[in-house]
């Protein structure tokens, strides 16, 4: 009983702070993103946290003359991006994190 209690507020702070909002499917999101753009056609987009590239060619999809610069500090990840975007001209991969803070950190998991 206190077991579910503990996961149920679990859960309410996940909420609170913005977690779980999310739509359940990479199309959704994006159109989601898309829907707050204020012109149909944007330049320059930032994806921040690349992982494997799936947000980034959904970006190219719909807006194949937009540049975009995708910032992805794990190894094994950036190198699939470089093999996927690397001959993309409107493409820039930064294999570095974003945060608030300037400095360097231990990325436990590549």
């Amino acid at each position: 009983m206190f077991y579910r209690f503990l996961l149920s507020v679990e859960k309410k702070a996940a909420k609170l702070q913005g977690k779980g909002w999310a739509p359940t499917t990479l199309q959704m999101e994006f159109a989601a993103a898309v829907s707050l753009l204020t012109s149909g056609n944007p330049q320059t987009c930032i994806d921040i946290g690349g992982n494997k590239g799936a947000y980034t060619q959904e970006i190219l999809r719909s807006f194949p003359k937009c540049r975009i610069v995708i910032f992805e500090p794990a190894k094994s990840n950036a190198g699939i991006l470089f093999e996927k975007f690397g001959t993309n001209s409107n493409v820039v991969i930064e294999q570095k994190g974003v945060s608030n803070k300037v400095g360097c950190v231990t990325l436990f998991s590549d």
